[in-house]
Formats: structure tokens, sequence, C-alpha cells
């Protein structure tokens, strides 16, 4: 027969000052027992508590527990007159250490039966496991240490009406009290993890699991690795790597469009720090990539994200050597976020970080986020040097997409030609427009060799990367013979004004027209940005040939179609839009007065006079750009339909058709 193990049960000091507590709110309100009301008071009030804590993580209040309190103290004062004693209460006593008298409590059976849940659970809790019965299997007695967080744990669990109703009167649900215990469970393993606070080395692909989860050494990644598929973005990389061998602020932020490879920058340098091709200096740094959306996943509560952070960032600040690459990091900064002031979110534990020497950290964002979350936070914007990236000339993009392209061929089976990448290029320009090269060009040339492979070809054609297209064909097909002729007199007049008046507008580049309808638009004349290669100092003459070739599309339609489309609105908004900042920000004005104006996200402040006064000069500005754009449409009337009738015969003309037409 097994000896009966028997059990010491200690109470610690959280839990020796719950009761004291208990006790004080009893005697406060004249009450003769303690109740589930005093305990939730009790548990709440207790210095550095759980509860408070989850309380501070699930609402938004500065004092998230002031109203719970009130609501308590109500409860307990109705109840002063009627509560006595019935038979059913249980008297509870717990030493206290150094020879201070026992507290004695009389407890509701409530009460008194989670005291006893709370102490059963434990006795059978996992932390009596197979190794700790055999080093305790000759002792007589087991020793047992009762916290507060185990009491709150079994009372959450089984909570009396009473309490529960405050807490849902006062939007606080229990459900969420248990997904927090397992965050203090997650950073608690964090902590206890062995070699945690050994230096990270390039050859390390091991991570605390706590960060694995939602952090990649994206190094390791391309360690060995004999060619990166990223290739050009020379400045930028050279650039960013000048940046994190600064003595300080050696954060970079790459700012551009969906699609113009900001991500692919931080991999590639990855790439050339795994493979030693960057300055000495950062040869034995390793790159971590954060994950954003893992490490949000599963945080049901607010703060569980920015807890998950914080830890990633004390990880961090033991390692000197590490680059943190956040892709769009302004989810990170805005994971969390509750309040219009964001008080709980990642850029709290992100802030100190990056303002410390050991801090650095690659972040990308587009520039609409950018402005709308980054540049506000004036503490954040200055700790990190912007980088913009902006989408590469067309003659760069096969250059950039070359060991892409292999890795795409060795994948599929099957090649594609210089050829037919260029055609990719120009044709991606034309149909979309949401993303930008010279990722719209690498995933249509992926998707055609998958077409290319399903049709049993060795090579992609041009019917392969038409065929991405099917639908967009339909389309066109299906428009009667005024739409396509009313399209393309309008792409038609907006080349052919840009094109006669591109001496002074040279920061373009026309190198495509199209009448084939794409993602919310009938056509599209596809411009190449040329202003890293010239100097442009906009004067009167450039912003009223600008308006024409904006107008020219719209002015086309009414003189040689007599109908226009409501595509053209569009165009309208462009050419009122830089109309505007003319007049208003460098006061080109047709007066002699030389006033500028507030900016037009403050429009509204303007008085009416000043109103009235800037649209007469927009109107005025328009009109001669329009009767600009009517002399030209009007002088070039056979040109203009000698490029009508090939992009009807063609529906897309590149820049060789264009030259060619122009040529004759």
């Amino acid at each position: 027969m097994s000896k009966e193990t028997k059990y010491e049960v200690h109470f610690d000091e959280t839990m020796q000052n719950l009761f004291l507590d208990m006790n004080r709110i009893q005697k406060d309100f004249g009450l003769k027992r303690i109740n589930s009301i005093i305990l939730l008071k009790a548990l709440l009030e207790e210095k550095n508590s759980i509860l408070y804590d989850f309380l501070c993580a699930t609402t938004i209040s500065k004092n998230p527990y002031k109203n719970i309190i009130q609501d308590c103290d109500q409860e307990l004062k109705k109840l002063k007159k009627a509560d006595c004693l019935d038979g059913t209460e249980k008297d509870f006593q717990i030493i206290l250490p150094d020879n201070q008298d026992p507290i004695t409590s009389v407890l509701t059976v409530e009460v008194y039966n989670a005291l006893v849940k709370t102490i059963s659970t434990s006795m059978t809790s996992d932390q009596f496991d197979e190794e700790t019965e055999k080093d305790n299997k000759d002792e007589e007695n087991n020793e047992i240490l009762i916290n507060s967080e185990d009491l709150l744990s079994i009372f959450a669990d089984d909570m009396p009406k009473e309490p529960l109703t405050i807490l849902k009167n006062n939007g606080v649900y229990l459900d969420g009290l248990f997904d927090y215990f397992d965050l203090l469970d997650e950073i608690y393993n964090l902590n206890e993890v062995e070699g945690y606070e050994n230096e990270v080395s390039s050859n390390s692909e091991k991570l605390p699991k706590n960060l694995s989860d939602f952090v990649t050494v994206l190094s390791s990644k391309y360690k060995g690795v004999s060619e990166c598929e990223i290739l050009g973005r020379d400045k930028e990389c050279r650039d960013t790597m000048r940046i994190l061998q600064k003595r300080g602020k050696k954060n970079v932020i790459l700012v551009g469009e969906a699609g113009v490879g900001k991500s692919s920058i931080a991999e590639k340098i990855a790439y050339d720090i795994a493979n030693g091709n960057c300055p000495d200096s950062l040869k034995d740094n390793v790159v971590f990539q954060l994950n954003v959306n893992s490490s949000i996943a599963g945080t049901t509560l607010r703060g569980m994200a920015e807890e998950r952070f914080k830890f990633l960032i004390e990880y961090l600040e033991k390692h000197e050597n590490v680059i943190l690459f956040i892709d769009e990091i302004h989810m990170a900064i805005g994971a969390g976020e509750t309040s219009a002031k964001g008080e709980n979110d990642m850029s709290n534990a992100l802030k100190p970080f990056l303002a410390s020497s050991k801090a650095k950290v690659i972040g990308v964002t587009t520039e609409e986020e950018y402005n709308k979350i980054i540049a506000t936070d004036s503490a954040f914007k200055r700790r990190f040097k912007k980088i913009v990236v902006k989408e590469p000339k067309s003659k760069d993009v096969y250059p950039m997409l070359k060991n892409a392209i292999k890795a795409h061929e060795k994948f599929h089976g099957v090649t594609i030609s210089k050829e037919m990448v260029e055609y990719a290029i120009l044709i991606s320009a034309c149909f979309n427009n949401t993303t930008k090269n010279p990722d719209r060009t690498n995933d249509l040339i992926d998707t055609s060799m998958v077409i290319a492979k399903e049709k049993g070809l060795k090579e992609v054609t041009r019917e392969c990367i038409l065929e991405n297209f099917d639908i967009n064909f339909e389309k066109f097909k299906n428009m009667s013979i005024e739409e396509k002729k009313a399209t393309a007199y309008h792409e038609a007049g907006h080349y052919l004004v840009w094109r006669l008046s591109s001496n002074i507008l040279k920061g373009e580049k026309g190198i495509a027209v199209s009448i084939m309808p794409a993602e919310g638009y009938l056509g599209v004349t596809v411009f190449d940005d040329m202003t890293d290669e010239v100097n442009i100092n906009p004067n009167r003459d450039y912003f009223i040939k600008s308006f024409a070739s904006d107008l020219a599309g719209r002015i086309a339609e009414e003189l040689f179609v007599l109908d226009v489309n409501s595509g053209a609105s569009a165009d309208l908004k462009n050419a009122n839009k830089k109309a505007y900042t003319m007049i208003c920000n460098y006061a080109m004005n047709n007066k002699d007065d030389y006033l500028t104006f507030i900016e037009d996200n403050n429009y509204h402040m303007i008085n009416e006079k000043t109103i009235d006064y800037i649209n007469q000069e927009r109107a005025k500005l328009l009109k001669d750009a329009s009767e600009y754009a009517k002399g030209i449409l009007n002088d070039n009337r056979e040109l203009l339909d000698k490029l009508v009738n090939a992009l009807l015969e063609k529906g897309i003309l590149d820049e060789n058709d264009l030259n060619e037409i122009f040529s004759k």
C-alpha cells in the first residue's frame, strides 16, 4: 500500500495581502462576511495586480478599474443592512510570518469554495511532475505555495453572478483573461530559453521559440546561395549600408509605391551580408525579419502584440550585431492601437530602441502610409533616414529581373527571350496600374510561364503573355465602334499634345498608348519618369503645357467625337489640382500681386473673397491651356487621325510604332 502524500499549504505575500485587504473592506462597509464582490474589489486593488493589468490591456480608459470599483462600492453599501449570518458561511484562518497574529476571516460559501478549489488544483497541477515526485519520494510533506494569481484563475473561471454583472456592465469580459495568462507564460518561457544571452552569429539559425514564431533569420536564407535574384538598386543598397554603419541614428526607412522593390532591397542587403559582399563593419551582422502579421496572430487582447514586440526588442538590445528588417512597418506601429493617440502600440517599444546606439532597423512602407502614420509622429520620424525608392525606368527592368527570370525558368522548365521580357514590360504597363515595376512584370512573366507549361511549350510566346489579359480583350471586343473611337481620340490627344510639347515637358518619356480597357480605365498613355535625369524647374509655360496635355484627351473628344466619356473626369481633377498649386504655392497668377495662399488641406480657412479670386485665376489658366491644346490638335489633325487609326487597328502602340508614325 502506497504511502499517502501530505501537502503543507502556504500563502505567498500576495495572498496574505489579499486577505488583509478583504478584511479591511469588510470592516469598512460593516459587513459580517467576505463575499465575492469584496474578493473582486481586493483583487483589483492589489498592488501589481494581474487583473488590473488585464483591464489595462482590454480597455481604453487610463483608469480602467475606476468605474468597477465604484460599482463594487455601490453594491456593498446595499448589502450593509441585508448582510447577516445564515449558517452558510465558513471560517478561514491563515498564518502570517514573523509571529504576527493569524488572519481569521468569515467567508461566504462562494469565496470559500473558490479558495478550496485553488488549493486542490495546485496539489494536482503540472508542478508536481514525475521529476518533482521523484525528488520528494522520501519526503513526508510536499509544500504548496498559493498566490493571488492562482485564486484569480479559479475565481474567473466560475465567477458568481454579482461580480460578473459588475464587470459586464463596464464592458469587461473575462474570456480573454486566460489568453492573457498564456501571454504571461509565453513571456516567462522566452526568458527561460537556454542560450538567450548568447551572442548571435551569422551562422545561427536558432532563436528562442517565442521569437521564431514571428521572426526569421533572413541572412541564413541566403548563406551560401551562389546568385541573388535581386539585381540593380545599387545606389539604394549602398546608401542603406552607409547609414547602418553610422555611430548613431542607424535606422533606414525605404519609401515607395507598391511593387517598386523596397523589400527586395532589404533582402539584397541580407544576401550581401551573408556572403561577405559588404563593408567589414557589417560582415558579422545578422538580418532578422519581423513578420508583423505573425506577431499579431493570436493576440486577442490589446497590448499582447506589443508585449511580444517588447521582448523582441529586449533580445535585440543584447545583440549588437543584429539588423532588424520590418516590412510594412506602418502595421507594426499601428498594431495594438485602440485609441486615437495610439497609446498602446508597438511604437512605444520601438521608439526608445531606435534612439539607442545599438539599433539598426530597416523599415519599408508606402509614401501614403509614411505620410499618414510615420511623418505625423515627429519623435518617430526623426529616428529614421528616409530613402525614396522610385519605380525603375522600363529599360532598367530587364537587367533587374535577369536572375529572377533564371530562377523562374529553372522552376517551370520554360524559357523566355529578352524580346518577350521587353514585351511583358510594355504589356504590364498598359494593363496594370495598381502596382509598379519590377514586381508587376516579374509576376506577369511567372504566370506566363505557367500558361506556356500548360500548353506544352518550352518557351514563352506573345500569346502566353496576352492570355493573362483575356478578359480585357473580351471587354474591348464588346465595346461599340463609337466607344473605341472616342477612347482612341482621347488617348491620341493626350499623346499628341505631350509629344509636341515634350521639349519643355522633359520629365516624362512616352513609351506606349493603349485603348484596351483595364483596371478602371478605357485606355492609357504610358510614361516613364525621367525627373532623375533632367533638371525640372517649372515656370508658367511648363504649367500651361502640362495642363494642356492633361486636358487634351477631353478636348479631342469634344472637337472630333462630339461626345465626352466620363473617364475624362480624372484628367480634369489632375489639371485643376496643378492649377491650384501653381496659384497658391508659386504665385504664378495673371495678376502682378505676388500672393501665395494657405495650402489646399486648409482650404476651408480661406475667406470667400480669396476663394473667388483663386477660382477666377484657375479658370483663366485652364482656359489658356485648353486654347493651346485646341490649337495643336486642330493644326495637326492629319497626324492625330493617323494615331487614332493605328490605335483602332492594333489596340496598343509601343514606342517604335509611335516614332514611326511621327517620322512620316
